[in-house]
């Protein structure tokens, strides 16, 4: 599965890339991630942490999901995929719903190993997340503070900022978190087709 993963997102990267019209040097400058860097992702020779992959699909104007599934048609059965990342290894990525253009939204499964913390850079501009706490407790950093989350909770967050998932307990946190582009992020979505 790892290399499947390498070699799919090197395959959408190109493709977004090369649909811009983009070299790897002005990619490296709208992303912050080094032409090189960039390069290896491309030939699927390395694995991009969740945080590089999250710069590049900023930069390119992308969503997350669409390096790493396909679109799914409305009314069409798929399967959910999980992708596993370097710098998660308490985090058990798992792709619900890829990006869907008509309602400008992607929605994961994260399973969090106890005592685990995730920092998440800041996504494109108008970005909003939803967190519903499927098991366990949860607390999210954004807006300078803590948010405190048990099973049954849920919270919407502008995700435009860095953000922090953190599990300070010993059994593990499932949530679900449904990742909504503003009508701005819509529309540079659309305009990548």
């Amino acid at each position: 599965m790892k290399e499947q993963i390498n070699d799919i997102i090197g395959k959408k990267l190109k493709k977004a890339r090369k649909n811009k019209g983009w070299s790897l040097e002005r990619t490296a400058n709208n992303t912050g991630v080094s032409k090189a860097m960039l390069g290896q992702i491309e030939r699927g020779e390395s694995s991009p942490t969740i945080t590089t992959l999250w710069k590049i699909a900023s930069g390119l104007q992308q969503s997350f999901s669409s390096f790493i599934t396909d679109e799914n048609e409305a009314g069409t059965v798929a399967q959910s995929i999980v992708a596993n990342f370097p710098d998660a290894k308490g985090i058990h990525f798992e792709t619900i719903f890829s990006y869907q253009d008509d309602v400008a939204m992607e929605m994961y499964q994260l399973t969090i190993a106890g005592n685990y913390e995730h920092q998440a850079s800041a996504h494109t501009p108008g970005v909003i997340e939803h967190i519903i706490v499927k098991q366990g407790n949860i607390s999210i950093w954004f807006n300078e503070q803590w948010h405190h989350l048990s099973a049954g909770q849920v919270i919407r967050f502008n995700a435009d900022q860095p953000h922090v998932y953190a599990n300070q307990h010993d059994q593990v946190a499932i949530i679900e978190d449904i990742i909504c582009y503003s009508q701005q992020g819509k529309k540079t979505c659309d305009e990548q087709k």
